[in-house]
């Protein structure tokens, strides 16, 4: 059985102006909205923008400034 990566989440301050400013640079469309995500699709795979908050971290969080770890 293949394995392949079909979607993941990538949690973000503003859902929607990460998921443009990505989409852009690829020369792709962001959304429509899809429940808390909105989506940039790239090839097979799809990038799910959510917000991130404090009351509900993520399990992975990667941001583009150094954390010191």
């Amino acid at each position: 059985m293949a394995v392949e990566l079909n979607h993941t989440i990538i949690w973000a301050k503003d859902k929607w102006a990460s998921a443009r400013f990505l989409a852009h640079i690829l020369g792709v469309e962001a959304g429509p909205q899809w429940a808390r995500f909105v989506p940039v699709r790239v090839g097979r795979v799809t990038l799910d923008f959510a917000d991130f908050t404090r009351a509900a971290p993520p399990a992975l969080c990667v941001s583009g400034r150094r954390s010191g770890i």
